[in-house]
């Protein structure tokens, strides 16, 4: 039991992760002026949001962490 909360707790930091780094490139973009990049990481984002809020990991969050 003691992996599956290491490798849950792994997922749900690399989830966070890609979502900063994602937030920094979006706004890397908008200052360079690159529209299809900045659609592009805009998607990412609520893909990445969206899946961290409906997976499974939020609803064993409370129980491993």
């Amino acid at each position: 039991m003691a992996n599956r909360k290491k490798r849950l707790k792994k997922g749900i930091d690399s989830l966070g992760e890609q979502i900063e780094l994602h937030k920094t490139k979006l706004e890397e973009s908008r200052e360079e002026g690159n529209v299809e990049l900045e659609g592009y990481y805009q998607k990412e984002i609520i893909s990445l949001e969206t899946f961290s809020l409906t997976g499974k990991s939020p609803l064993l969050w409370p129980r491993f962490l």
